[in-house]
């Protein structure tokens, strides 16, 4: 069972005005006009807050409430990772325990739809050790939607992952015409 919500009438709380082909980014020469703010993100800090505290929490109890079930009978809560701030603030208002919540945002941060694969990547082979039978997923953002399951990931097998140190290569890279430094 999901429960899936989406609020497209607050769609301009999170959005990129240009990009694709019904806005394309506006260029100066040949690369995106970063003077043109419609070529970037677009977000309302305090729409996102009350989205995520309030739409986003009620999705989970809903969830909850169909399987007539309680926070503390969760075993891991994987929630999309925007930052530590959010994460927190979503535990303590549903009452996870530092256990049962499954956190990576002070090391990797917003990663958009990749968040939750990315908790069970860096947790690695140490997610068997943990006993999670009963898992909550949610994953919310852009559009502004929201997304939960919950899922027995007792038998889910995260591998190894490598560690990289943290040296980072910038460089420009050509996308269909386009440059982008």
């Amino acid at each position: 069972y999901f429960n899936i919500d989406s609020y497209g009438d607050r769609f301009n709380a999170l959005y990129v005005p240009n990009g694709s082909s019904r806005h394309p980014f506006t260029l100066k020469n040949n690369k995106i006009d970063i003077d043109n703010q419609n070529n970037f993100s677009v977000m309302d800090g305090l729409a996102i807050l009350d989205f995520t505290m309030n739409e986003v929490c009620d999705n989970i109890n809903r969830l909850f409430d169909h399987y007539k079930i309680t926070s503390a009978e969760i075993d891991a809560a994987l929630l999309h990772q925007p930052n530590l701030i959010l994460v927190k603030a979503i535990q303590e208002k549903l009452g996870f325990s530092d256990k049962q919540l499954v956190c990576n945002s002070q090391d990797i941060g917003n990663t958009s739809s990749a968040s939750i694969p990315l908790l069970l990547t860096e947790i690695g082979e140490a997610w068997q050790e943990r006993g999670n039978s009963l898992s909550l997923l949610s994953g919310f953002g852009i559009g502004l939607s929201v997304s939960s399951v919950l899922m027995d990931l007792q038998n889910t097998v995260c591998l190894k992952t490598m560690k990289y140190d943290n040296r980072y290569t910038f460089m420009t890279r050509e996308v269909g015409g386009y440059s982008y430094d």
